[in-house]
């Protein structure tokens, strides 16, 4: 039977010189990753309370305050362009505000599914 030749030791620290520096770029790209997810959904949840602000909390604030809202469209200079029917324009961008805000914000809850440990 043939013997083989031991291993030289400084072949066996370089070998797990390399394991701990590629474990460590791994760990340090996990880290990346997990703050580009958390840096995206905290985005997507702003945009969505912009949405339900605007949309909603805005002409809550109108009704409850008593502020007149116009329901002309008037071009630069002052003349009447056209009529706009005030309530069914509120009633539609209400509802898309809000299931807009909620969208975004269910999108941002699935995206911090995706951080990894």
């Amino acid at each position: 039977m043939s013997k083989t030749a031991p291993m030289p030791d400084h072949n066996l620290e370089e070998v797990e010189k390399r394991i701990r520096q590629q474990v460590a770029k791994e760990a340090w790209l996990t880290l990346v990753n997990n703050e580009r997810c958390k840096l995206l959904t905290t985005s997507l949840d702003r945009i969505g309370t912009v949405f339900f602000t605007v949309g909603f909390a805005t002409p809550l604030a109108t009704l409850v305050y008593g502020l007149a809202m116009d329901n002309r469209a008037m071009n630069f200079t002052d003349k009447l362009v056209y009529e706009i029917p005030a309530e069914n324009w509120i009633d539609g961008t209400l509802v898309i505000c809000i299931l807009a805000a909620l969208a975004l914000h269910l999108l941002a809850r699935s995206l911090l599914g995706e951080l990894q440990l």
